[in-house]
C-alpha cells in the first residue's frame, strides 16, 4: 500500500522519553486488586503505562455511551489475542464525523483525533466522559506498533492505519456505506518492546471491562 511518511514531531519524541509523565509507570509494579469474577483480592504484576493505553480506547467507547445517555455504544466488544496481544475494541456508537477538519483542512476529523495532541471535545469545564482531554487516543497510537481505525457515520465508511509509533501514517480510505450503519472499531498492537514485556496482564484487562460494565 502506498503511504506517506511523516517526521515525528519533537513533542512526540519528548512524550516517548517521558512516557511515565503521561501514562504512569513504565516499570512493572505489584498491586492488589479486587476481582469480582473471583470474589477476592489478588496481587498482580503489571505495567501501568501499558494498560493505560488500552483503557484510553476502551473509555472512548464508554464516553460515547455516557454522552448519548445509553442510546449509542450500548454494546462494546473487546477481543484481545493471547498470542500477540492484538486488541480489537468495537462499539455501536454514532461513529466519528467523516469530514475535513476546520483547523486542519487537509486532514479528516478521525486523523486529527488520532494524530494531533490536544484534539477532542472534552475541553469544557463540565465534561461528559471519563477520558483524558485531547491526549488519550493519540497516546495509544503513539505507543503502538500498529493501529487501525474504522468508523461508519452518515452514509460513509472511513478506514486508516498508523504504524511504527506514529512514524507512518497511511492515507485514509473513504467509501459509501449504508445510512443506518454506525459505530467505530479500533485494532491496535502495543509496542511491547518499548514497554520491555511480551504481553498484557489479561486478568487486569478483563477486570477493567467488568468494572466499566458495572
Amino acid at each position: 500500500m502506498k503511504h506517506s511518511k511523516i517526521k515525528v514531531l519533537d513533542e512526540f519524541d519528548w512524550i516517548k522519553k517521558r512516557a511515565n509523565v503521561y501514562l504512569g509507570s513504565t516499570e512493572k509494579v505489584k498491586q492488589e486488586f479486587y476481582f469480582t469474577n473471583e470474589g477476592k483480592f489478588k496481587e498482580v504484576e503489571y505495567i501501568p503505562a501499558l494498560h493505560k493505553i488500552y483503557e484510553e480506547i476502551l473509555e472512548n467507547s464508554v464516553d460515547e455511551y455516557i454522552r448519548t445517555k445509553g442510546e449509542y455504544a450500548n454494546k462494546i466488544d473487546v477481543d484481545v489475542s493471547p498470542i500477540d496481544g492484538l486488541v480489537i475494541i468495537t462499539d455501536n456508537g454514532r461513529g466519528l464525523e467523516i469530514a475535513k477538519h476546520d483547523q486542519f483542512p487537509e486532514l479528516y476529523i478521525p486523523e486529527v483525533i488520532f494524530t494531533k495532541l490536544r484534539s477532542g471535545s472534552n475541553f469544557e469545564g463540565a465534561r461528559d466522559g471519563i477520558g483524558v482531554n485531547g491526549l488519550g487516543a493519540v497516546l495509544t497510537v503513539l505507543f503502538s506498533e500498529t493501529f487501525e481505525i474504522q468508523t461508519h457515520s452518515h452514509g460513509k465508511s472511513y478506514y486508516q492505519k498508523y504504524s511504527d509509533m506514529l512514524q507512518d501514517i497511511y492515507p485514509p480510505k473513504i467509501k459509501p456505506a449504508s445510512n443506518d450503519k454506525h459505530g467505530t472499531s479500533v485494532v491496535f498492537k502495543p509496542n511491547f518492546e518499548f514497554f520491555k514485556t511480551k504481553n498484557w496482564n489479561f486478568d487486569l484487562l478483563r477486570k477493567r471491562v467488568e468494572d466499566l460494565a458495572f
